[in-house]
């Protein structure tokens, strides 16, 4: 009985918050996996844009990466718009240094993601060009504005995904490394002006080389939607929210005691409670769940993302006023997230 008052205030609460009539744009990310068809197929009537993570390129500005067949014919049939991914290979950053140097390698890149973009029938574009350092942060921006007015040529829309603006708590900042290399290249203003959108990836507050703690606590969130909307306008910023949840434990990592953990999609962070015969604890302040577990001797923490954690971040969405959500993604979430669409 308790359980089914709990799931019945998570439907109440995500048909209030999340999806009132006024609406989000929903954009969900999905890999290429044996089941992202299936996955697809069962939510599609729930997305708007269909964002594959599949498209990489060369030093040399070669494209190279495809989209299922099916789930373009899916997109299609459905009306959504698909706006793959275009990632710098492994995040690598003397290798993105070097191709941000070299405009013959920029022009092939911009014209083969329009020639793609034509042949296949997507709607645009994201770039999610990660750990660029800040010395590229110009070259970086000047791509932006190159391939956004060539785009724009072609009616084809432009997005950016954009990492959070402050760090971990209690300190809100990051070290002076991951600051230049990870923060620091994105220029928000001059971004959101040659883009359609922006995604704010407001997740990762705790990482794996943190201590435990929440991937995107409430207050947190709404702090770096603060910060980005000092430069971004609110109906070109998307908010980036985890599907996943973590899970953290004692270890030795570079030779050092630290805390080691690993993503759980919301099936495992089921599994690792049920193992472990532990309760989740909701915490209020930070608006997610938590329990704590032991392997081995070793005590393990558990911080999930679900419907109630989800909810509340989409009613952030909707107080500021931005122009959707974006979901990282497809295969990983609480399925009761979609009871409500």
């Amino acid at each position: 009985m308790a359980w089914a008052l709990r799931v019945g205030c998570v439907g109440i609460l995500l048909a209030g918050a999340l999806w009132g009539k006024e609406g989000l744009e929903r954009l969900v990310y999905m890999v290429d996996r044996s089941d992202s068809l299936s996955l697809l197929q069962e939510r599609i009537d729930s997305i708007e844009v269909v964002a594959p993570q599949v498209f990489s390129f060369t030093l040399e500005g070669t494209v190279y990466g495809e989209v299922d067949p099916r789930i373009i014919a899916l997109a299609k049939e459905r009306g959504k718009k698909l706006m793959p991914l275009v990632m710098n290979e492994n995040f690598e950053k003397e290798k993105i240094k070097a191709f941000l140097a070299n405009p013959k390698a920029q022009e092939r890149l911009i014209g083969s993601l329009i020639k793609i973009a034509l042949k296949e029938g997507f709607g645009g574009w994201q770039l999610d060009f990660e750990h660029l350092g800040i010395t590229s942060k110009e070259a970086y921006t000047q791509l932006v504005r190159q391939l956004y007015a060539r785009l724009k040529e072609h009616h084809l829309s432009l997005s950016i995904a954009v990492v959070p603006p402050r760090g971990e708590e209690p300190k809100n900042a990051y070290g002076a490394k991951v600051f230049e290399d990870w923060v620091s290249p994105y220029d928000l203003k001059a971004l959101a002006e040659h883009s359609d959108f922006l995604t704010l990836m407001a997740y990762d507050q705790h990482t794996g080389g943190s201590t435990p703690g929440p991937i995107a606590s409430r207050a947190w969130v709404e702090g770096i939607i603060q910060e980005a909307l000092i430069w971004v306008p609110k109906e070109k910023l998307s908010l980036g929210i985890p599907l996943y949840s973590r899970l953290w434990h004692a270890g030795i990592k570079e030779e050092k005691m630290r805390g080691v953990a690993k993503s759980l999609t919301f099936a495992g962070a089921m599994d690792w409670l049920e193992r472990q015969g532990a309760e989740t604890l909701w915490l209020e302040r930070d608006g997610v769940k938590w329990a704590m577990g032991e392997r081995g001797g070793v005590k393990e923490y558990l911080f999930m993302e679900e419907a109630r954690s989800l909810a509340l971040k989409v009613e952030l969405a909707k107080r500021y006023g931005l122009r959707g959500i974006s979901l990282w993604r497809l295969g990983q979430e609480d399925p009761r997230i979609w009871d409500e669409l």
